[in-house]
């Protein structure tokens, strides 16, 4: 982000170029949309190990109940694994970024009322 005056006004304002934009706004959506599909990929498996453990539940090789146990502890693991994915994909990615430009625009608004 580069520090620039204003071509109308002459008051400093941030301008970032549209090809940097362009690439960070790209690398952001192939993020989402593998995260996306990593969830779905996790629920997909879930429902895949609960038929399993239901067919193995009723061929009487695993005693009744225990699938649902099974099923209930591997859906928890899924949920703990992705919270830990996505909490390290925010602190790796979003919160620098947050940190960066949201101080800048409350001082940037503070100087155009100021003045």
């Amino acid at each position: 982000m580069l520090h620039r005056r204003s071509l109308i006004h002459g008051k400093p304002e941030y301008w970032t170029s549209l090809l940097r934009k362009r690439m960070k706004t790209s690398f952001s959506l192939s993020l989402v949309f593998t995260a996306i599909g990593g969830v779905i990929a996790a629920v997909v498996g879930l429902f895949f190990v609960r038929i399993v453990l239901t067919d193995l539940e009723a061929s009487g090789d695993l005693p009744g109940g225990f699938g649902g146990i099974i099923a209930s502890l591997a859906t928890a693991i899924q949920i703990q694994v992705m919270s830990f994915l996505y909490k390290s994909m925010a602190s790796w990615y979003v919160l620098p970024q947050v940190q960066c430009s949201a101080p800048c625009m409350h001082r940037q608004r503070a100087n155009l009322q100021a003045e």
